[in-house]
């Protein structure tokens, strides 16, 4: 079932530079590189610290972990498992990780970010333009964020869409989708769970999307 509101033409709002610079963490060292230091380790080195903040639902911690890794094949890594396990936050991280290089997963992994957030939000929240809202947000912060995202053509966005709603159709795994309210104090997820099978087919079904600041459901 595809709800009325999800056909509904929604234009981005421009984020302003202290959202996004709050929301995303710049890439920082953690380390004195003198000679009285000890090795490096790495930020993401001890698997069960970023396991417990996960499972607590605190993604800003494990998001500022991962841009404080200094490994770089590490860090794609941690964030290549975590976006295929289905969390969208990964997902973004991960298109913002690979857009240094220009890779052509970028696209991919940005687009699929938007799609698992939309799905997320629509389980998560009764109200269906409060479900759109956020997702709508995420994705503005993170296409600024992408200094290659103007290079896709509309073709390309439209192909790309077509093999991320294919990919998470087929994708086994969702985490719970609590982040989407992690920040609010005593409120649950608004929908029952045997609704959400049902919500996220819905959101990849009704969703076209164009980089150029419009999303369409």
């Amino acid at each position: 079932m595809i709800y009325n509101w999800l056909k509904t033409s929604l234009i981005l709002l421009c984020v302003s530079t202290s959202i996004i610079s709050a929301t995303l963490p710049p890439i920082v060292s953690i380390i004195d590189q003198g000679p009285s230091q000890p090795p490096y380790i790495g930020a993401l080195a001890n698997e069960a610290i970023t396991t417990e903040l996960l499972q607590r639902g605190d993604i800003g911690s494990v998001v500022r972990l991962v841009w404080a890794e200094q490994d770089n094949n590490r860090k794609l890594n941690f964030l290549r498992v975590r976006a295929q396990e289905g969390h969208a936050i990964f997902m973004y991280e991960l298109a913002r990780a690979l857009s240094v290089t220009n890779d052509n997963d970028t696209l991919f992994w940005h687009l699929a970010g938007f799609l698992r957030s939309l799905q997320d939000a629509l389980c998560a929240l009764r109200d269906g333009e409060e479900a759109i809202q956020c997702p709508a947000i995420l994705f503005g912060i993170y296409t600024r964020q992408l200094p290659t995202v103007n290079r896709f053509t509309k073709d390309q966005v439209e192909q790309t869409l077509v093999k991320v709603k294919q990919y998470l159709k087929a994708q086994a795994t969702h985490p719970s989708p609590r982040w989407v309210i992690s920040g609010t104090d005593h409120r649950e997820i608004e929908r029952p769970q045997v609704e959400w099978q049902t919500l996220r087919l819905s959101a990849l079904e009704a969703a076209q999307i164009t980089i150029c600041g419009r999303v369409h459901y």
